[in-house]
């Protein structure tokens, strides 16, 4: 059985020692710039971290995949994670440990959602047919303009 990881941001080269150790992986590494944590090094042009997750993830779920578990360094604060796309009879099943910036998750359809975290302006706005647990704070606009959204929320909101 191969492992597959995604390791990103490690500076410390931890996938390299691993890579070892472990006969048969398949091991990406995604390091940022000093300067910056939010655009990606190791491709052609810099592209924000959540537009790259986003596609990485749906590649994977179009093969069949599902379930997906994200960490996010609290450092980070992942943007332009939005347009989500499950499917009716299998929605796309994902949980979040960190925070998430304004406008994550908008104009999602059919996504299963756990977030251990903070979430930014307009969290799930304009989103249908989706269930999200929120063990966090939001701001303002949470869920705006969405329809048959389930929202379990254990955190505050900003009151505007």
């Amino acid at each position: 059985m191969e492992i597959k990881i995604l390791a990103i941001g490690d500076l410390a080269n931890n996938a390299v020692i691993l890579k070892k150790f472990v006969k048969k992986s398949n091991i990406h590494v995604i390091n940022f710039r000093w300067d910056t944590a939010s655009k990606l090094t190791d491709i052609k042009e810099d592209v924000e971290l959540g537009l790259y997750l986003k596609t990485l993830i749906k590649k994977s779920y179009d093969s069949g995949n599902n379930n997906f578990n994200l960490t996010i360094n609290p450092e980070i604060v992942l943007n332009s994670f939005k347009n989500i796309l499950g499917e009716k009879y299998r929605p796309i099943s994902l949980r979040i440990g960190g925070n998430l910036g304004s406008h994550c998750f908008t104009q999602s359809k059919y996504v299963d959602l756990l977030v251990k975290g903070n979430v930014g302006e307009f969290f799930m706005g304009d989103s249908m047919d989706s269930k999200v647990v929120l063990k966090g704070d939001a701001e303002n606009y949470l869920a705006y303009n969405s329809i048959n959204l389930t929202l379990t929320m254990e955190g505050n909101t900003n009151k505007e």
